[in-house]
């Protein structure tokens, strides 16, 4: 899949599940609830903050900025907050809530707690992400509904004639997600199969990494 412009992965700030140490991956809790805590608030913050003097920076001023966020309510105050920050800074980005961005299901192990992702990692190492024994998503699957997100994206761009109709303005994807959607979605960027996601180096809470774009 080839994308215009640059790629940008950003995980949400800390989460009340996150403190609570607990795997929230049922939507008709997590897009309600386990929003941001404080520091998971100044996280948000302080990685849109950096984001805007390396968007400006590397790809100036006029650059077009599009943040696509899963609806859970943790990545959806992220992306409210880069949005702010965004614009306070000159930008003018725009922001789609995406449910194929959502946390990945991890099944029964929904509400249990977090040391129990690495039951669902090792079977994803031994199986090649294919194993759905707890309930949980594949990883292939996980990668190709957060991938068609993109994909869809990119083509409503190109439909439209590119950003604002300029072929030379720059543009700048956000995919404000979760941990393993998007180191799972790296390995597509790195070459790497799916179930390879833990191999990567790990986002934490706010972190981000460029996966397109150099």
């Amino acid at each position: 899949m080839s994308t215009k412009g640059a790629v940008i992965l950003v995980r949400h700030g800390q989460s009340e599940a996150n403190v609570l140490k607990i795997i929230s991956c049922d939507p008709t809790v997590s897009v309600h609830q386990h929003g941001l805590t404080e520091v998971g608030r100044q996280q948000a913050k302080e990685t849109a903050s950096q984001l805007l003097k390396l968007i400006e920076e590397k790809y100036g001023e006029n650059t077009t900025v599009h943040i696509l966020t899963s609806d859970f309510k943790r990545a959806r105050e992220t992306a409210c907050e880069l949005l702010e920050i965004f614009k306070e800074g000159g930008l003018q980005p725009s922001l789609s809530l995406k449910e194929g961005l959502r946390e990945r299901s991890f099944g029964r192990l929904n509400g249990e707690s977090t040391d129990k992702y690495e039951e669902v990692w090792k079977l994803d190492a031994a199986q090649e992400g294919k194993d759905e024994s707890l309930g949980q998503e594949t990883t292939d699957r996980v990668q190709s509904r957060a991938l068609k997100v993109l994909e869809d994206h990119q083509e409503q761009i190109s439909a439209c004639g590119g950003d604002s109709g300029s072929e030379s303005r720059p543009s700048v994807t956000v995919l404000v997600a979760h941990g393993d959607v998007l180191q799972i979605v790296q390995t597509h960027f790195e070459g790497q199969p799916s179930f390879k996601h833990r191999f990567l180096q790990h986002i934490d809470t706010g972190g981000f990494r460029i996966v397109n774009g150099s």
